[in-house]
């Protein structure tokens, strides 16, 4: 059996035993000494041989075992990173999907901010306009009304040749001269050169 295990094996009892037997013709030595030491070379030989074999095939499953056992750790670790993978893809998805959210609720939050803004602004440009408008008129009736006063109170009554002044203080108005044709005298009340 062991021949069949250990092709070294059958080789060394050979060549053991013909030393043996060689050792023996040389020394003349010969019958019963000569197979007893024969027989315990053999012996010996075998039991070496059985250890040696017996190491030889332990070893030899013990590293297909590691080899398989490390290849089994390297799928486990593979799992487990592809796990870790689907987990940080899952929070990379709900982080980014909150992401948006908060963006697009930012977004029409801007919006609607930037057209309350818009409206608000084109309300006060509205009134302000009015407000100025109003603010001419009434700046340019408030010219006339004093310009009026001022006619009144500088004794220009009357407007047709001829008429007397009902305000009083200024005398008769003499109209042959127009009024584009000179200036305005506020001593005399009467328009001239």
């Amino acid at each position: 059996m062991m021949e069949s295990q250990d092709p070294g094996y059958e080789f060394a009892q050979q060549q053991g035993q013909q030393a043996l037997q060689r050792q023996q013709a040389a020394s003349g030595v010969a019958g019963g000494g000569a197979a007893k030491a024969m027989d315990q070379y053999s012996q010996n030989l075998g039991t070496q041989q059985y250890q040696q074999a017996f190491n030889n095939y332990t070893t030899q499953h013990q590293n297909t075992f590691q080899n398989l056992a490390s290849v089994a750790g390297m799928g486990q670790q593979a799992s487990e990173f592809g796990g870790q993978l689907q987990t940080g893809a899952s929070e990379f998805g709900a982080n980014l999907q909150q992401n948006a959210q908060d963006l697009s609720s930012q977004t029409q939050m801007g919006a609607a901010n930037y057209l309350a803004n818009s409206q608000i602004g084109g309300a006060n440009a509205i009134a302000q306009g009015t407000l100025g408008a109003a603010n001419s008129w009434n700046g340019m009736l408030g010219s006339i009304g004093n310009a009026g006063n001022s006619i009144a109170m500088m004794g220009m009554g009357g407007f047709l040749p001829g008429q007397q002044n009902f305000g009083g203080g200024g005398g008769n108005v003499d109209w042959s001269q127009s009024p584009g044709s000179g200036s305005y005298n506020t001593s005399t009340g009467q328009f001239g050169p």
